[in-house]
């Protein structure tokens, strides 16, 4: 497969000062493998990402994403009845930093709405994924995760003019999660589970700067539900502390309704816990997000999507720190036939820095024109 686009980027550094636009040409080779056996299910997908800048050239740059995820169901099913296990590998090198989760940039704790400066940032999350069938309404369910950022090099910023800091933070992240759940009835499910994270937090450009660590222990009930043929609801609240401050509870919450038809697909969700800051400040941030997003198919070959997210990031200590930010997006998607597509894609977002009492402003906004091919 391959993807050739052309985009107008109006902050190519992501920052407030003067800010810079540019035409951007992005290339982007790269190839699906899908495998399945009689033991193992699997899909593999790697894609090369080139871009040229028309009137900054010396921003131009390769980077890579790779995405892995393994089915291993048959093979645990032989060695224990009802026993199921899934990983996952994800991989990206280049130096934009999405605020929000796009294609190239999954669900991850670095997704929370803050845009840091553009820098060269390696970004890898390793997943395993575990249930037990404990009996025919009951399962247990566990997971492992180590969640990466490394940034390479100095940031190419322009907040140079401003008071807040550009410096930027290497995040390495362990998280643990178990618990059962239960099937109520034929759609509702009620489940627990005890969620422990582990984050370190050192600094990419200041040797004096010390590493930070913290543990986070938490808590939290789900109640899943299906309301009807096409409506889905999800609602988790929680609590965690955080072990520097094991006197302050903080209240977590993740709950999404879904909607989805033949033609349709509508989602909301609201998302609230710990995350750890990569960006101004080493420090923990209590993150809380809304997202939407809606899509229609207006005939077999057109498709029209829209989304809106919204973020704020506090920090949990003393640091006077907080992240607010808001992006919207639209698409229009035109496929010639199975394999060739062309969209037209917009977005715009506002983002506030406060740091103690210096605070910086900046807006982006980009529009692009993709051209899609895949054989198979």
């Amino acid at each position: 497969m391959i993807t050739v686009s052309e985009r107008y980027e109006s902050n190519i550094f992501f920052g407030a000062g003067r800010q810079v636009s540019d035409f951007v040409t992005d290339i982007r080779p790269g190839a699906r493998v899908e495998y399945s056996s009689d033991l193992v299910e699997g899909s593999f997908v790697g894609t090369a990402m080139s871009s040229i800048y028309a009137r900054n050239p010396e921003l131009n740059y390769i980077g890579a994403n790779v995405g892995l995820n393994a089915t291993l169901d048959r093979f645990t099913e032989r060695m224990v009845r009802g026993l199921k296990l899934n990983l996952s590998e994800a991989a990206t090198y280049f130096p934009e930093s999405p605020a929000f989760i796009t294609p190239l940039s999954p669900e991850s704790d670095f997704t929370r709405g803050i845009q840091a400066v553009r820098n060269n940032s390696l970004t890898n999350n390793t997943a395993a994924q575990g249930t037990y069938q404990m009996t025919p309404l009951t399962q247990f369910n566990a997971s492992y995760s180590l969640q990466l950022r490394r940034y390479v090099g100095q940031p190419q910023s322009q907040l140079s003019d401003s008071d807040v800091s550009t410096a930027l933070f290497n995040n390495t992240i362990h998280s643990v999660s178990a618990g059962p759940m239960y099937r109520v009835s034929q759609s509702h499910t009620i489940g627990t589970s005890y969620v422990y994270r582990q984050v370190l937090i050192e600094s990419t450009s200041s040797p004096s700067v010390q590493s930070f660590t913290s543990a986070i222990h938490g808590g939290m009930v789900t109640w899943r539900s299906i309301l009807s043929q096409e409506l889905r609801a999800e609602i988790s609240p929680g609590l965690s502390v955080e072990a520097r401050f094991p006197d302050k509870v903080i209240w977590t919450m993740r709950a999404g309704l879904q909607w989805q038809d033949s033609r349709r697909t509508a989602e909301i969700s609201y998302t609230r816990n710990v995350f750890p800051s990569y960006f101004v400040q080493a420090a923990l941030l209590i993150s809380d997000g809304v997202g939407a997003a809606f899509s229609y198919s207006i005939s077999s070959q057109w498709r029209v999507g829209f989304g809106a997210n919204y973020a704020v990031n506090t920090s949990t200590g003393q640091q006077g720190l907080r992240f607010e930010s808001i992006g919207v997006n639209g698409s229009l998607v035109y496929a010639f036939y199975p394999g060739m597509t062309v969209s037209v894609t917009g977005s715009h977002g506002e983002f506030i820095i406060n740091e103690s009492s210096a605070t910086s402003r900046f807006n982006r906004q980009t529009g692009m024109v993709s051209f899609t091919m895949e054989w198979n």
